[in-house]
């Protein structure tokens, strides 16, 4: 599965929502997690306004903080 890395300027929901229209993604997958520094920074109190105006679907993935134990 090919995977390209952008970087760009601007206003992270309005330039994660015109890549994926770009790219005609049809699967974004975020983490999550309570918000640190940098999510705060870069996406506001929350990704609500990100994830409302998606145009594809989202897969939401946990994080795990540490191993699971068996």
């Amino acid at each position: 599965m090919p995977i390209k890395e952008l970087i760009g300027e601007g206003d992270p929901t309005k330039e994660v929502i015109k890549v994926v229209k770009e790219e005609a993604i049809d699967l974004l997958i975020m983490l999550a997690h309570a918000e640190g520094r940098l999510e705060h920074f870069l996406f506001g109190r929350s990704n609500e306004g990100l994830v409302r105006q998606m145009p594809c679907s989202i897969l939401m993935v946990k994080k795990e903080t540490e191993p699971a134990a068996f």
